[in-house]
């Protein structure tokens, strides 16, 4: 078939109501009636022949047909937007849209570069539109492998061939118990001993590496994120490492202590990956130099005593 600007309107239309999850949530965002969603989703659907969603009582439901379309629509629109941005560099302008993956709960640490680095990128250029996702690592790490994100910013302990990966900044890790957790109100020190034997959360990003570091091999729990964790060692059964900028409200309150911080502390290398080949894209370019900016001004600033 060949593609229109009626087409190309029709999918950024259905793109909207799948990421919003469905049509009433899309209302606000497209600023358009339900009824004149659901004519534009009929005409795509006509003018494709097949069905892309399921819609009803039941709720909203993309079929099989649905998903290939909205995959196949994400490619087809960034390669435009890509096309775009290219036609504007070569001008000396810096637009378009970039899609910028961060890992959940890094935002609130007050000591991380990222909110410097997006202000530093956003000022590049008034026409620069970031789409940023929140999520795990593996999610993130998965969508840049194929090119669902540009650029993604974690903690990644297994390299993807496919990716390329510059260092950004380092989170430091502490081993913790909740409010109620047999260690939480023992006024003497728990030894390591007693930490092994205590059912520990394995934090699955980290692929058994907590476990590794305190030389186990079973885990109690599992958490696929941050918050996750932070919430299974707030119930009091179980021990595990957090970030100190997560865990330190909590800490300040007496909802969570931090055991043996001489031996259990490290820090979490927070990297930034992007797909190898496309480095030299614009946008993404200028976004991997702000990244390195922030981290040279890291490096080279006095150590914290």
């Amino acid at each position: 078939m060949n593609i229109a600007d009626v087409d190309l309107r029709l999918l950024r239309v259905f793109m909207t109501i799948v990421r919003s999850g469905g049509f009433t949530q899309a209302q606000a965002v497209l600023n358009l009636s339900q009824s004149t969603i659901s004519n534009h989703v009929k005409s795509l659907e006509a003018r494709l022949g097949v069905r892309l969603c399921d819609r009803g009582r039941t709720g909203f439901r993309l079929t099989r047909e649905g998903r290939r379309i909205f995959e196949a629509a994400e490619r087809l629109l960034h390669s435009i937007e890509a096309f775009r941005t290219e036609a504007l560099a070569l001008k000396g302008e810096l637009a378009g849209e970039i899609r910028i993956g961060i890992v959940d709960s890094t935002i609130g640490d007050q000591s991380s570069p990222i909110v410097r680095t997006l202000s530093r990128f956003v000022a590049l250029g008034p026409d620069i539109r970031p789409y940023l996702t929140i999520s795990d690592p593996p999610s993130l790490g998965m969508e840049v492998a194929r090119d669902g994100l540009d650029v993604a910013i974690g903690v990644f302990p297994s390299p993807i061939a496919s990716l390329t990966r510059q260092p950004f900044y380092d989170e430091p890790q502490g081993f913790y118990c909740g409010e109620g957790h047999p260690f939480f109100d023992r006024p003497e020190a728990v030894t390591i001993e007693e930490i092994r034997a205590a059912p520990v959360i394995s934090r699955s990003y980290w692929q058994l590496a907590d476990l590794e570091r305190l030389e186990m091999h079973e885990f109690g729990a599992m958490a696929n994120t941050m918050e996750a964790a932070l919430a299974l060692i707030l119930t009091g059964g179980f021990v595990g490492f957090l970030p100190n900028h997560l865990a330190e409200p909590f800490e300040q309150r007496g909802a969570l202590r931090r055991l043996l911080p001489e031996r259990l502390s490290y820090d979490a290398n927070i990297v930034v990956i992007s797909r190898k080949g496309h480095e030299k894209q614009p946008l993404l370019q200028a976004f991997l130099e702000c990244c390195a900016v922030e981290y040279r001004a890291r490096a080279a600033a006095p150590a914290t005593p």
